[in-house]
């Protein structure tokens, strides 16, 4: 009964069509997680802005198969569970952050990033999985930079 009424309003193939986008934004996501210092998944900032990333190159599959937004953050939930070791309570703080970050304009550059960089990937540029990595480290001497000089005025 539960399936027939999912079917019913959210049509049979709506969670094939969330787990087969994630499943495709994994394979890129793993290969830039490759090129991505380890220390960056420590950082909480950049720790969300990995998945404000991957949110971009999720919004190209959601797109593909004109899933709404709601179906879009689902696709992430299940790629943060298969990209991560995190329990499902830091999952879920993960999840929210990155919503509230892709408020910000930072957030939006991510995604656009995101988004761009995972369809040049599709378009065989193996290249743009490094970008990721280069721009967290950028931004990681440009705050240390901030720092010592709010320090040693």
């Amino acid at each position: 009964m539960l399936n027939w009424l999912k079917n019913l309003f959210y049509g049979p193939d709506k969670d094939s069509l969330v787990e087969a986008s994630a499943n495709a934004v994994l394979v890129f996501m793993r290969s830039v997680k490759g090129q991505i210092d380890q220390r960056d998944f420590m950082i909480p900032n950049h720790h969300t802005l990995i998945y404000c990333y991957a949110y971009g190159a999720l919004s190209v599959e959601t797109n593909k198969h004109k899933l709404d937004e709601t179906a879009q953050i689902a696709s992430l939930l299940l790629l943060i569970a298969n990209l991560s070791d995190l329990s499902p309570e830091d999952i879920s703080g993960l999840l929210n952050k990155c919503i509230q970050t892709l408020q910000e304009q930072e957030g939006q550059d991510y995604l656009r990033d995101g988004a761009e960089h995972y369809t040049r990937w599709l378009e065989a540029d193996p290249g743009v999985v490094s970008l990721l990595g280069k721009r967290l480290e950028a931004r990681e001497q440009e705050t240390v930079k901030a720092n010592r000089a709010a320090i040693y005025p």
